[in-house]
């Protein structure tokens, strides 16, 4: 009998990186109770909460953009993470080596592979990040969510489609069969984890010359950690059934319940979306690392899995997203069309594809 896989998730620093590969630990202790699974990543408060409970170590790295201001400071903590690396794969013996994207997973899948441990790639978004661009020219397998991304990667042979892994309560919305529109009655608009001032500041501007069907919806706010008073007050003020918060921890409720959700564009949202099949307005961050966010909502507009509502535009952005929003309330056709379109991009089984690589991988068929 072969011993417990021993599998190291190197990466972090986002909740983007991390959902996946929480997904893929999932699923693989359920096949494998016994297997070790060690998070490598960074020491960012998002880490600690999402990874609290797993056995986690801290790569010691200094944000890319030090390299300017301080590169003999960079360098220096540059080789001591990869010594590091080297120190914790002798100590763990992984089986293999999965990079979740993003700084924090270099030092450990480099030094995987140059001690000829097997290594394996997730990328979640359409543009691949700098990280496993580089990392894939020796990656043993780059798992992808979308098609588009295989022209953009080298050793295209070595790509497989997956999909983004999600987890377990959002995968099982996948089998549910879609809900008539006409029976949602929330409007619910997320701005990431940690909020999005654009989206808030465009509701504020807009809810006092809301359109008559806006009062014909439950609105449901994720703000951040600012302005939730402030836009809980103009919804009240707009004549409108709100509920407004920093932060909903039951997505995965709330949004198969939503008539339209308004969103940004980061893949592992997406995926969940897509899983959930939802009428869907995508607003891409435009800041984000080569523009991956505007990438991923063009590659889900192109299937009519969304509509894309960019903040740059001739006309006012709060306006245009007004505009695109009493469209959707006002037209449940439209809103059952976008549900399914976008729920046949959903990709609920991608934690078992992922898993099923990471045991070839490895050598256990």
């Amino acid at each position: 009998m072969s011993a417990p896989m021993t599998l190291i998730l190197a990466g972090g620093g986002t909740g983007g990186h991390l959902t996946p590969g929480l997904a893929v630990a999932t699923e693989l202790r359920q096949r494998e109770p016994d297997a070790r699974i060690v998070f490598v990543g960074s020491d960012r408060p998002i880490d600690q909460r999402l990874l609290a409970g797993h056995e986690r170590r801290v790569m010691t790295l200094l944000p890319l953009r030090s390299a300017w201001r301080s590169p003999a400071r960079f360098a220096w903590a540059w080789w001591q993470a990869h010594r590091q690396a080297r120190a914790l794969l002798a100590e763990v013996r992984p089986h293999v080596v999965c990079g979740l994207g993003g700084l924090a997973s270099i030092p450990l899948v480099r030094a995987a592979h140059q001690a000829g441990v097997p290594t394996l790639l997730l990328e979640q978004n359409v543009i691949p990040g700098r990280a496993n661009r580089w990392m894939a020219r020796s990656a043993h397998r780059v798992c992808v969510s979308f098609r588009e991304t295989i022209d953009l990667l080298p050793h295209p042979d070595r790509c497989r489609l997956t999909g983004n892994p999600v987890r377990p309560p959002f995968a099982s919305l996948a089998s549910a069969e879609l809900r008539p529109v006409t029976n949602l009655s929330t409007v619910l608009i997320l701005g990431g984890s940690q909020g999005a001032q654009p989206l808030n500041d465009a509701l504020l501007a807009q809810l006092p010359q809301s359109s008559a069907v806006w009062k014909d919806f439950h609105w449901v706010h994720q703000t951040g950690e600012t302005g939730t008073d402030e836009l809980r007050t103009a919804y009240q003020r707009a004549g409108l059934s709100c509920e407004v918060a920093p932060f909903y921890p039951d997505l995965e409720r709330r949004i198969p319940q939503a008539a339209v959700v308004v969103s940004r564009a980061g893949a592992t949202t997406l995926a969940e979306l897509a899983c959930a099949g939802v009428a869907t307005v995508l607003v891409p961050y435009p800041q984000a690392a080569d523009d991956h966010q505007r990438a991923n909502a063009r590659a889900y507009s192109a299937h009519r899995g969304a509509v894309v509502v960019e903040q740059e535009g001739a006309e006012p952005f709060p306006l245009r997203l007004a505009n695109t929003l009493t469209r959707l309330l006002a037209e449940p056709v439209a809103r059952q069309e976008l549900a399914g379109h976008l729920r046949s991009l959903a990709h609920p089984d991608a934690a078992a594809r992922v898993v099923d690589e990471i045991c070839r991988a490895a050598g256990r068929g």
